[in-house]
This record gives C-alpha cells, structure tokens and sequence, in this order.
C-alpha cells in the first residue's frame, strides 16, 4: 500500500454536523456546523498539521467551514459527492456511513491532484442572487406553460397576474445584481467586454461572470472542458465512439444556449456558428441573414420539426455543441473587443 506523508482532512458535510477524519494519523471526530466548531475545527487542523482539506459539497451547507480553512492558509478541494462516490467504489469501499464518507474524502484528497480554487466570498453572494432569479423563471415558464391547461377566466387571470408580478420581480433584481456586480471595477470592465459580443446581453454576461469566473484567465479549450462542451473520446482499439458532450456546469449551458438561439434566429452570428463549423479564427459578426445548415451524418434531425415563431428558417432550431463552443470561445478571450453596431438578438 502507498504509503501518504501529506497530512489532511477529509469533512463529510451535513446540515447540523461535519463528520472529520485525519490522514495518516486516522483521527476521527465530529463537530456541529456551527461558526464556534468550525473555528474548533479549524484549530484541530493547524495543531494536526493539515495541509489539506477536503470538504463534501452539499448545498450551502459547506461554505462556512471552506471558506474558514481556506482563510486559515489550508489548501482546501470542494468535493462533489459523485466525485466521492466514484472513487469509493474504485477502492472497493461499498460500506457508506457519515464516517466512512469522511475517511472517503480523506483517502481522495491524498491523490487528488487538480486543486479548483474557491469561488470568492464576492462571487459567492452574486451568486446566491442569480440562483433566485434562475427559480423565479422556473416559476415563470411553469406558469406561462400550465395556463394552457386551463380555460376558467378567473383562473386564467389569476395566473396573469402572477406572470406579471414574477416579472416585475426578475427585472428587479437583475437590475439589482448588475449594479452589484458593477461595484467592482474588474467585473464591471469584464461585463462590458461579455456585452460587446453580438447576440450576448446582460442576463447571459452575468451568468457567464458569475458562474464561470475563470474567463479570461484559461483557454478557449479550458472554458469549453468546464462547461461541458469539450466532445468525449469513447475510443477502444480499433473501434472509433462517437463523441459526445458530458459533465460540466449545466447552467453555463443554458445561458449560452439562449444567447446562441437568439441570435441564429434573429441572424446577428454568422454560418461558422449557424453550422457549428470549427476553425480556430472563428469570430461572431452581425450578419443579414442565415443559410440553412449543413447536413451531417452524425446529427439527428427530426423528419418534420415543428416550425418556431418568428425564426427566419429552421437553422436556428438545430444548435450543436459546437456552435456553443464557438460562442464561449468568443467569451473565453476577453480581449478589447470593439462595441457591436447593434445590440439586437441578444438575450
């Protein structure tokens, strides 16, 4: 068995209590999830000499303790719980308790080698405002779908009014969220950068800034693996997979899709995006009109696609990964680029 000299701390996370257990020493304790035990906590891991700390990521519930040994100078790795899990399973370790979790997490922070650095305390509050902007559209697409269900006026009032209310509500605090974010300097030079894309406005430059805070500082290639739009090589001898798309950060995703379908539909990006073509100087420019894709042997499209309002033709129904990539590309670079000669299309 390797034997590890790295001393380090693995903490399942739960609402009320954080299960701890030291490696190599295999010292393990409980203590509540509390500010007065997590500063316990953290003196526990300086007098152990922890050099790294590993802590479950569940929810809001494991910020205060990350962020406290973070501060406290400890290398500190948010683990996903399928990070967890997957790596049980390749130590054959099919027992689960809050404790064995913990000697879990431990055990993966002993090999674990890429070290993502955490979100800042900044980024964490903005955050937590575009999450409950992202839950007020859920409610609102729920409503604007489920009044088709109904045909009593009244009802159907009702859930107007409600509509409207909601997005009386979101306007609000996006407004609220810019405004936040444009107190800081660098965020607001970065935001401005994100809106001179053609086709990208402020709910997508937000959500780009927020959730993926890395732009700017990795590659194009770095963004695209975060985001998930990295295609997966599923290769084995002399048989060639088909590549697909896996993982990554969904909400990125989406906010990119939008933008994206707003503008094939609306023609402010070119055929290179409309196509989801690759080449490395692909740029987005405002553009008359779309032509229709090409075929691809590897798309599936539908025999009789349903026809979508207000789009010019259906080339702004078939987005490909690539076509996001393409668009992330231009959001990964950051570079000085020049104000668009028009805003419409973006979203």
């Amino acid at each position: 068995m390797i034997k590890h000299s790295m001393t380090v701390a693995g903490i399942d996370t739960g609402k009320t209590e954080l299960h701890v257990h030291f490696l190599p020493s295999e010292d393990g304790f409980v203590v509540a999830n509390t500010a007065e035990d997590i500063a316990e906590l953290v003196a526990r891991c300086r007098k152990a000499g922890v050099e790294r700390a590993a802590i479950e990521a569940t929810s809001i519930y494991h910020r205060r303790a990350a962020r406290a040994l973070a501060e406290a100078g400890i290398e500190t790795l948010v683990v996903q719980p399928r990070q967890s899990r997957a790596f049980a399973n390749a130590v054959l370790q099919w027992a689960k308790s809050d404790a064995i979790d913990a000697w879990v997490i431990a055990r993966f922070a002993q090999v674990m080698d890429v070290i993502m650095p955490l979100a800042s305390g900044q980024i964490e509050a903005l955050a937590e405002t575009l999450t409950f902007i992202e839950h007020l559209e859920e409610r609102l697409a729920w409503l604007k779908t489920s009044r088709e269900r109904f045909t009593d006026q009244r009802l159907l009032k009702a859930i107007a009014a409600d509509i409207k209310r909601l997005g009386q509500s979101r306007r609000k605090h996006l407004r609220v969220l810019e405004a936040s974010l444009r107190k800081d300097k660098d965020l607001a030079q970065r935001l401005d950068l994100l809106l001179s894309i053609p086709c990208i406005a402020e709910r997508t430059a937000l959500s780009l800034l927020i959730r993926m805070p890395e732009l700017g500082s990795i590659s194009r290639e770095q963004a695209a693996s975060l985001a998930g739009l990295a295609p997966v090589v599923r290769d084995s001898g002399n048989a060639k997979g088909e590549r697909h798309i896996y993982g990554g950060r969904d909400r990125v995703r989406k906010a990119l899709s939008m933008a994206a379908f707003t503008g094939l539909c609306s023609g402010t990006v070119n055929s290179r995006l409309a196509t989801g073509t690759f080449s490395p100087e692909a740029s987005i420019t405002l553009r008359p009109s779309l032509p229709a894709p090409e075929s691809s042997s590897s798309s599936q499209t539908p025999s009789s696609p349903a026809k979508h309002r207000g789009s010019r033709d259906r080339s702004c129904l078939d987005l490909k990964p690539k076509t996001l990539w393409l668009l992330l590309s231009q959001c990964s670079a950051l570079g000085p680029f020049p104000p668009p000669a028009s805003r419409a299309g973006g979203h």
